[in-house]
């Protein structure tokens, strides 16, 4: 009996022993699968700037379940007036064993608005409050809530400051805090530039803050409020800067911590190169002291609806700012350029421009019109083409070529700049964009100044053209060329054969219509052609 007791004991143990590494498989399976975040559902959320939504792998299947219980929900919509869509979306789509939907979703977190749907159809969808509620109250829809956007430490007039550490929650529309992403520094040591008109800002004023200020190591200044700091005694000073922030209210709370160095130097100040111009002209400015060009806001009174690009070279910033023809002339001007807590304001006087007019051009001979479509194609090239620009400058301070000059008694201005011209075919009356310049057919066509060849094509209108970029907007357009002969991306010389004269497109003559545009503005070419383009500097 105790034999058959040992015999069954053993038999027993055998299978245990057997067993063993089928249990810990099965156990390494489970902790294997746990760890890799197996999950039933394939999520993707990607938001209107492009950005791919990070997803905890914990959440996602809560996620995926609450975006396919919205789908569930979706009501079709019609009439949506697609002018009033909300800038910022989420692109979701979820594949469930195989089964993929995907749409668009412009929620909002405002219990009494509806969030808008589409689909890769075009098709409209409406969705509840109360339908949206558990997809909103997830982490991964933080960038539908202000009250998630971390609090920014600026340099008015110049750069944004990251904090070296911070943590931030902002409460969502469940009442629950949740915690936001906050983009700290990358590196050890920052330094930015400031000067005596720059301050320090926070997007949100926070209620505790401690700024102390060092130099050389030694403690210069400790306050607790950015504006008690004393700028215009600090000019000069290499600093750096500690500053500790916290904010709590009821729909967000946090904190942050910035270490950073600056050299406090001078003011801002803006220069141009003349005070009077004629209408259909522009002006050149200079900068100095301006560390983010991008930051510098511009005004105009009376509005000459035009918003210039300022260009960085070295240490100086540059900027033309055309006239328009068609603006009020003769008319005093004022410009003012804010940068930071600077503001300087100039005076440009515009004087009226002459014009001649060219009564009944034979325009019924062309076999071009300028209809609406054609006008319409000439202002899109010069919208695209205009709206591009070159950060390196090409020309200096030489003279423009002036094809008259140049070819002596071979070229001459049909008509010019801004002058009217009368077609006889019913077409409305209009003023030229650029100079009308009659030449022997197929005789060479030299690029007026260095630059990059930005565009070879042809139009209604201007037929075979070429467009050169000489930097800092401006631009030459070579237009009725018979053949063009530089390809886009050639960086061309002052006075190199970039066409052939030629009869392309809208003209009457054999020759070239040259226009001078500043971004997408056709301006007079005269000045270069006389002056060339200088910049004052202090």
């Amino acid at each position: 009996m105790k034999n058959s007791a040992k015999q069954i004991a053993l038999v027993v143990l055998c299978i245990v022993i057997l067993f063993i590494p089928t249990y810990i498989a099965i156990a390494y399976f489970s902790i294997s699968s746990a760890s890799s975040g197996s999950n039933r559902y394939l999520l993707d959320i990607t938001a209107h700037t492009g950005k791919l939504i990070y997803v905890d792998p914990t959440e996602s299947d809560s996620v995926a379940a609450a975006v396919l219980k919205m789908n569930s929900k979706l009501t079709q919509t019609e009439n949506v007036d697609t002018s009033i869509l909300p800038e910022k979306y989420y692109d979701i789509k979820v594949n469930d064993n195989g089964t993929v939907s995907k749409y668009r979703y412009y929620f909002s977190i405002d219990e009494n608005k509806a969030t808008l749907v589409t689909d890769a159809n075009g098709r409209f969808y409406s969705l509840s409050f109360k339908d949206t509620k558990a997809f909103l109250s997830k982490e991964c829809a933080y960038m539908f809530y202000e009250s998630a956007q971390f609090p920014t430490l600026s340099i008015s007039g110049g750069s944004d400051i990251f904090p070296k550490q911070g943590e931030w929650r902002y409460r969502a529309v469940n009442g629950t805090l949740i915690d936001a992403p906050v983009v700290t520094s990358k590196t050890d040591k920052d330094s930015y530039a400031m000067s005596g008109h720059n301050k320090l800002s926070f997007s949100i004023a926070p209620d505790k803050c401690l700024i102390k200020v060092f130099r050389d190591g030694d403690e210069l200044l400790r306050v607790s409020d950015l504006d008690d700091i004393p700028y215009d005694t600090l000019d000069s000073a290499s600093l750096s800067f500690v500053i500790t922030a916290e904010w709590t209210s009821d729909s967000f709370r946090g904190s942050a911590e910035y270490r950073f160095s600056t050299v406090i130097g001078q003011a801002p100040e803006f220069f141009i190169n003349t005070n009077t111009i004629q209408s259909g002209e522009f002006f050149a400015v200079t900068a100095t002291n301006v560390s983010a060009p991008q930051k510098i806001e511009f005004s105009s009174m009376p509005d000459i609806h035009f918003d210039p690009v300022f260009f960085a070279d070295g240490e100086l910033v540059y900027a033309l700012i055309p006239i328009d023809k068609e603006l009020s002339a003769p008319m005093d001007y004022t410009f003012t350029f804010k940068y930071g807590d600077s503001v300087s304001e100039i005076c440009v006087s515009v004087t009226e421009r002459s014009i001649i007019t060219h009564e009944n051009y034979n325009s019924r001979v062309i076999g071009v019109s300028r209809s609406e479509e054609n006008l319409a194609e000439y202002r899109d090239l010069l919208s695209e083409i205009g709206s591009k620009y070159e950060e390196h400058r090409y020309f200096g301070s030489e003279r423009f070529i002036n094809y008259e000059e140049y070819y002596t008694g071979v070229s001459q201005i049909i008509l010019g700049y801004g002058h009217k011209r009368v077609p006889n075919n019913g077409d409305a009356a209009y003023r030229l964009d650029g100079v009308d310049f009659e030449m022997f057919d197929g005789y060479d066509v030299p690029a007026i100044a260095a630059g990059k060849v930005v565009y070879s094509g042809s139009s209604a209108l201007l037929g075979n053209f070429i467009v050169v970029d000489h930097g800092l907007g401006l631009k030459t357009w070579y237009c009725n060329l018979g053949n063009t002969l530089s390809a886009v991306g050639e960086i061309v010389a002052k006075g190199e054969v970039i066409g052939k004269a030629g009869k392309t497109g809208y003209t009457l003559n054999t020759g070239v219509y040259l226009i001078t545009t500043v971004m997408d503005v056709p301006v007079s070419p005269y000045p270069l052609q006389d002056f060339g383009i200088s910049f004052k500097t202090p």
